[in-house]
């Protein structure tokens, strides 16, 4: 389940505001994390310069997009 794939950029930096996160994604803890920060900050990098939400908000098919997903998707959280 990819759902969350369609979900729209405005909608992500707006839940991201409303959770209180700041506005500059470098000072989140997961962006900090000695094994994950990388990637996340690549991903995050890639995902607010790429493009790749059109005029209705939604994403298109483009090549960036799929890499920055499967770059998350590589994200294992450990207790």
């Amino acid at each position: 389940m990819k759902a969350w794939r369609q979900t729209p950029d405005s909608v992500v930096a707006k839940s991201v505001s409303i959770c209180g996160f700041s506005d500059d994604p470098t000072s989140w803890h997961i962006a900090r994390h000695d094994v994950y920060g990388t990637k996340f900050r690549m991903a995050w990098e890639l995902r607010s310069h790429d493009g790749a939400e059109d005029d209705s908000g939604s994403f298109d098919d483009c090549e960036s997009y799929e890499h920055i997903m499967e770059a998350l998707d590589d994200i294992v959280i450990e207790d």
